[in-house]
C-alpha cells in the first residue's frame, strides 16, 4: 500500500566529516604545488563519464593561458576509458599538468575534495553521492546538462552547463 512507501533520499553520514584532513594534505602527499588549483574529477573512469569533454576544456583553457595555475586530477578507477583518455590528453598536449591517481581510498578521497578548488563531473545518472561530499566540504561543483538534472547545483553551489568545450570551459574559468 502507498501509506507504507517512504522514500529516503541519499545522505551521508556527516560525523565523518567533523576531522577533516587540513588543506594540501592531497597536495603534498601526490607531490603537487602548493600554489596549484586542482580541478578534480573523481570517479570511475568510463566512457559515459564524459571525461572527454573536461580533458577538452581543459586543454582549451590551457592553450588560451587561462589556467595555467592549475592541474587537472582525475582520481578514480579504470573502468575501460583510461587509455583513451590518457591518449587524448597526449594527443591535445596537456599531459604535463594532469594527474592520475587511481582508485583513491576514503582518507585521500577527502583529502582531494579540501583541496580541490572545483569539482567537475561532465556526465551522471541519478544522485552522486560525491556532490553530497564537495558541499559538505565547500568545493564548488560543475556539471553539465548531460544526463540528470539537479536544479540545486546551479547559482547554489556551482554551476550547470551545456555539454560543450567552450562552455564547460568558461565554467572552470
Amino acid at each position: 500500500p502507498e501509506e507504507k512507501i517512504t522514500v529516503i533520499p541519499n545522505g551521508i553520514d556527516l560525523s565523518k566529516y567533523s576531522n577533516l584532513p587540513p588543506k594540501g594534505s592531497f597536495k603534498k602527499k601526490f607531490n603537487l604545488p602548493e600554489n596549484r588549483k586542482i580541478i578534480l574529477y573523481l570517479g570511475r573512469i568510463h566512457k559515459t563519464k564524459r571525461i572527454d569533454l573536461l580533458i577538452g576544456a581543459y586543454a582549451y583553457l590551457i592553450k588560451n593561458k587561462m589556467c595555467n595555475d592549475s592541474i587537472l586530477t582525475i582520481a578514480g578507477p579504470d573502468d575501460g576509458y583510461l587509455d583513451e583518455a590518457k591518449f587524448l590528453i597526449n594527443s591535445l598536449g596537456v599531459s604535463d599538468s594532469v594527474l592520475f591517481t587511481g582508485l583513491i581510498n576514503s582518507e585521500d578521497k577527502l583529502k582531494a575534495l579540501m583541496d580541490a578548488d572545483l569539482f567537475v563531473t561532465p556526465s551522471f545518472y541519478g544522485f552522486p553521492i560525491t556532490f553530497l561530499e564537495a558541499c559538505v566540504v565547500g568545493t564548488p561543483i560543475i556539471t553539465t546538462t548531460l544526463g540528470d538534472t539537479l536544479e540545486w547545483i546551479n547559482g547554489n553551489v556551482g554551476y550547470v552547463t551545456p555539454p560543450t568545450y567552450h562552455d564547460l570551459a568558461k565554467a572552470v574559468y
